[in-house]
C-alpha cells in the first residue's frame, strides 16, 4: 500500500511540475538507421521506423517523448518501445518564425524480435533542427538531424556481448502549442 501512494504522488508532483510548464505537446516519426561497431568491423545493423509523442516546454528548453519502433535487426524484424530527453542549447530566430536548434539530450529504446532477443539501447543523443511556427504560433512544423551512440546489450541471451552502435536518426514531427 505504501508503494502505491509513494507511486501515485511522485505522478501527481510530475504531472503538475509538467503541466505548468508545457507549452507544446505532439507527434514525431522518425527513420533511425545504425552502424555497429565491434571487434569484426563496422556493418550496418538496425534500421527502425519510430512514431513519438512529444512535449516541448516553455520555461526551461526541454522536450521529451516516448513512442513505438518497429523494424529490422541484421534481417530479423523486432518491436519495441523508445523515449528520449532533449535539452536545447541553441534556439535562434532565422527569420519571422523560422528557427534553428540544437542540443544534446539521452535516448534509450527497448526492442525484441519476439522469439530469442531482448535488447536494450541507452546513450546521449546530439541533434541540430530547424522548425517553423505558424497559425499565430500554434503549430509548429520541425525537422532534426540526430547523432546518437548507443550502448547496445541483448537482455535475453546471457552470453551476448554488449556493443557500440551509431544511429543518425531523422525526425519529423507537428506540436501544438497552448
Amino acid at each position: 500500500m505504501k508503494i502505491k501512494k509513494i507511486i501515485l504522488t511522485s505522478f501527481l508532483i510530475a504531472f503538475t511540475a509538467f503541466s505548468l510548464n508545457a507549452s507544446g505537446a505532439g507527434f514525431q516519426l522518425g527513420l533511425f538507421p545504425s552502424l555497429k561497431i565491434s571487434e569484426e568491423g563496422i556493418h550496418s545493423s538496425d534500421f527502425d521506423i519510430n512514431a513519438t509523442g512529444t512535449v516541448r516546454c516553455s520555461r526551461i528548453p526541454l522536450v521529451f517523448g516516448a513512442g513505438i519502433l518497429a523494424g529490422f535487426k541484421d534481417s530479423a524484424i523486432n518491436a519495441g518501445i523508445s523515449a528520449f530527453s532533449d535539452w536545447w542549447i541553441i534556439d535562434s530566430q532565422i527569420e519571422n518564425t523560422w528557427n534553428i536548434f540544437s542540443g544534446f539530450g539521452l535516448g534509450t529504446a527497448l526492442k525484441s524480435n519476439f522469439s530469442d532477443s531482448l535488447e536494450i539501447n541507452l546513450g546521449p543523443r546530439f541533434f541540430a533542427g530547424m522548425n517553423w511556427l505558424f497559425w499565430d504560433n500554434y503549430l509548429e512544423l520541425y525537422i532534426q538531424q540526430n547523432i546518437n551512440p548507443v550502448f547496445s546489450k541483448d537482455l535475453k541471451n546471457d552470453n551476448s556481448e554488449s556493443s557500440l552502435k551509431m544511429y543518425f536518426p531523422f525526425e519529423t514531427g507537428l506540436r501544438f502549442h497552448f
